[in-house]
């Protein structure tokens, strides 16, 4: 989009350049009087050199005006991917291209935990992704189509429902046959909705970058909803958008997306993604698929990831993994959806 933007700008502006270039080497070049004309009596050179090179010229521009506009069309965002959703009910989805990614983070890496090693290499399958948290609103559509039966409702600790992400929800309440996905798949034939894998999650949330963040080897708190420091929060700042922590969820979408164009990938709330859990990548798939033979040969725990609101910076990045019992319900868990890429 950055190349589109600056092509386009680059196009507009050599192309009225090129307009003008021709009459204005001519005007130099020849002029009224003969012989070179201006540029040709400042430097004493021929009068047919220098039309030569002022129309030469103005015919350079005019290609690059023309070659930036052809950029600017293919890369144009009409050809850029875009949220969509299967139904009126159903969770904004955004394709996510296949690609290759380093899982896991260097052992140099501030915060680095023991789980997140070794590195490995990953070939990821296009696929779609939630641009958002799943949020109550949309938990309470399922509920009232008789799925997403919790064994209690969540609750969301008097913050407010609607667009904040729902909480209070375990990886069995999400995954069973009456699950969030489950009730997706019976509005839309032909598109699997489930839990993303730990490999599809972590590429998604990295979008392109190696470094701990999304954005970096860095975070603010005016790019993610986490905690100033030992689980706490700066003042009462419940509804401060202006970059401080606040010390709760914030309504999804409150901050930039990243590069694939999804929302509160880091912080906010943890995410259940698919996977069993793992002490670590060794006999992990290379492929994303998701891992569900457990060390411990059953799997009574999976996996979160991305930070919650009461977690600190650490928590928040890319390659971070926690583990939870499947029953676990908790103010800083929630989830996102993905969907096998559908042509």
């Amino acid at each position: 989009l950055l190349i589109a933007f600056v092509t386009t700008f680059i196009t507009s502006v050599w192309l009225w350049l090129a307009l003008l270039a021709a009459p204005i080497f001519w005007l130099m070049s020849a002029g009224r009087r003969k012989g070179a004309g201006w540029l040709g009596r400042m430097t004493g050179a021929a009068r047919r050199p220098i039309q030569t090179l002022g129309y030469g010229a103005a015919a350079a521009v005019l290609a690059i005006g023309f070659g930036g506009e052809a950029l600017s069309t293919a890369l144009s965002p009409q050809h850029a991917t875009k949220p969509f959703r299967d139904c009126d009910a159903c969770p904004w989805m955004i394709a996510i291209p296949g690609g290759r990614f380093t899982m896991g983070s260097p052992k140099d890496e501030k915060g680095h935990r023991r789980v997140e090693e070794p590195q490995h290499e990953v070939t990821i399958q296009p696929f779609a992704m939630g641009v958002y948290e799943v949020t109550f609103r949309e938990w309470e559509a399922c509920v009232a189509d008789g799925y997403c039966q919790s064994r209690t409702k969540p609750g969301d600790f008097n913050w407010g429902r609607g667009t904040r992400p729902v909480i209070n929800v375990s990886w069995n309440d999400i995954a069973g046959e009456k699950g969030f996905p489950a009730w997706l798949n019976t509005k839309v034939e032909g598109a699997p909705y489930r839990l993303p894998s730990e490999a599809e999650w972590e590429y998604a949330a990295r979008a392109g970058t190696a470094t701990a963040y999304s954005t970096g080897d860095a975070i603010s708190h005016r790019q993610a909803n986490f905690a100033a420091s030992g689980g706490s929060w700066i003042g009462d700042a419940t509804v401060d958008f202006g970059g401080r922590a606040r010390g709760q969820t914030l309504p999804v979408g409150a901050f930039a997306p990243n590069a694939f164009g999804l929302y509160d990938m880091h912080g906010n709330v943890w995410e259940w993604v698919e996977d069993c859990w793992h002490g670590s990548y060794k006999g992990a798939p290379i492929d994303g698929s998701t891992w569900m033979e457990a060390d411990s040969g059953n799997c009574s725990n999976a996996v979160l990831r991305g930070g919650a609101w009461f977690y600190v910076l650490s928590s928040l990045r890319s390659a971070i993994r926690l583990k939870r019992w499947r029953g676990h319900r908790t103010g800083s868990i929630g989830f996102r959806v993905a969907r096998t890429h559908v042509e």
